[in-house]
């Protein structure tokens, strides 16, 4: 139990601390707060004060703005994120949509089978075919918007290893090769001197 104690602290010591916990940060009125979180680029951040702001009253306008230079920032610091942060919302959104859709579509149904029920044998209104015709087009784009995703999740995943693959070929190229046992034993070893001739005496 005192392991575990001491893994946990250990793990929390080694995350970063979120800036908006900072006491310098809370005490910034809330304009200075949108405008910090546009310089950082943290668009998840900006996003969730939009959405507090439809309840609060706040001024759309003026986080739309914050949001707008949130997502200059982090498409200049950081493209992968950027793009992670589009993909994320384009699907969240196509979501709603469907889920929505479907909400509706349940309720027409139900009115149909009422009126079926009172009046008899009834035909589809007008009306809700041309919802179902249009919820269909709505789901013939989302399995496109799917397929377009997961194209792009092979395509940075390939471009992930590709770039792993040239850092790890570049730090070998870099790297300092180290000699081989037989060059450090030729190094270390004294060359052998002649012996001194006899026959000519010496030369001094």
């Amino acid at each position: 139990m005192t392991e575990k104690h001491d893994n946990d602290e250990s793990v929390a010591a080694v995350q970063p601390k979120d800036y908006k916990d900072e006491a310098a940060f809370k005490k910034l009125p809330k304009a200075q707060q949108w405008q910090a979180m546009a310089e950082r680029g943290d668009v998840r951040a900006l996003m969730t004060e939009m959405t507090g702001s439809l309840a609060d009253m706040v001024s759309i306008t003026e986080v739309g703005d914050h949001l707008r230079r949130s997502l200059e920032v982090l498409a200049e610091t950081d493209p992968t994120a950027y793009a992670k942060v589009l993909n994320t919302e384009i699907m969240a959104t196509a979501g709603m949509l469907v889920i929505r859709a479907r909400q509706i579509m349940v309720q027409h149904l139900r009115h149909q089978d009422e009126l079926r029920q009172q009046r008899g044998n009834l035909g589809a209104a007008e009306e809700f075919e041309l919802f179902a015709a249009k919820t269909m087009v709505l789901h013939a784009h989302i399995a496109k918007i799917q397929q377009v995703n997961a194209n792009t999740q092979r395509a940075l995943e390939q471009a992930r290893k590709l770039r792993l693959a040239n850092d790890k070929s570049e730090a070998k190229k870099s790297r300092t090769r180290q000699p081989t046992r037989r060059q450090r034993l030729s190094a270390t070893r004294q060359p052998a001197t002649a012996p001194a001739s006899r026959l000519g005496g010496d030369s001094s």
